[in-house]
């Protein structure tokens, strides 16, 4: 492996690149969940075809990158592409799931077209750098309003469309089970906030353990203390992301 992708010459190690590989993959694991829950909205979708087909195709995409392209670069489905994709195409303008797809179809082709003719990559240079480095962003800022819902601290709203949920145990719409996993996440987020001050990126993952530990202990559901687990390794892609 040293040699097909010659990772001395790339200043790297094997060790690195492995650590470097399920790094990324607890990073993108979120991908499988999320994907799947919004494309099962939809009338006629399955929950587990979708997920399969989002393990398949990120597979798939991952190998190719390192085989053809001798690239370390993961592919997966694209979480804004697939937002507009349900959210939109689907429900805002009302196409089924299955004439979206001819359409996925088209778009596929054409791209294709685009990348053996040069012009993808002209269209891409034309982008302003400060766009190319808002995108990373906007997505992180995605990834994280879907953590704060998933925690309970943001709902939906018909004036807003997102509020913050309510704290006040008065009311009798709010329950103790309703407020407890929101505190432990302010918490949590306390303690992440501190250590990443500090710049102690391997401590931050004691803030993700330490709410992983609460929810578990307060008996949460197992599937959002994973969703939180696969979260303690965005830190470390992140930080190689600014590095790049």
């Amino acid at each position: 492996m040293e040699k097909f992708f010659a990772v001395k010459e790339k200043g790297s190690t094997v060790r690195t690149e492995v650590l470097a590989g399920l790094t990324t993959f607890m990073t993108m694991a979120y991908i499988l969940m999320v994907n799947s829950g919004m494309f099962s909205q939809l009338e006629g979708v399955s929950y587990d075809a979708i997920y399969i087909a989002t393990a398949i195709s990120a597979c798939i995409g991952t190998a190719l990158s390192g085989l053809l392209a001798n690239l370390p670069l993961a592919q997966a489905s694209a979480m804004g592409s697939n937002a507009f994709f349900v959210y939109t195409v689907c429900m805002g303008f009302g196409l089924s799931y299955a004439n979206a797809l001819v359409l996925i179809l088209i778009d596929g082709v054409a791209f294709i077209i685009m990348t053996v003719t040069g012009l993808r990559k002209k269209i891409f240079d034309a982008i302003p750098p400060e766009v190319r480095v808002a995108i990373p962003a906007g997505i992180g800022l995605f990834i994280a309003l879907i953590g704060l819902e998933s925690s309970g601290l943001v709902q939906a709203d018909p004036a807003t469309y997102v509020t913050l949920a309510s704290f006040n145990l008065l009311s009798d719409a709010v329950a103790w089970k309703d407020i407890m996993p929101r505190l432990v996440t302010l918490f949590a987020l306390t303690v992440i906030a501190v250590l990443t001050c500090k710049k102690s990126e391997r401590l931050c993952a004691v803030g993700h353990f330490e709410r992983c530990g609460a929810l578990l202990s307060f008996g949460l559901h197992r599937a959002r203390v994973l969703r939180q687990i696969f979260r303690i390794f965005e830190i470390r892609s992140l930080r190689r992301l600014r590095r790049l």
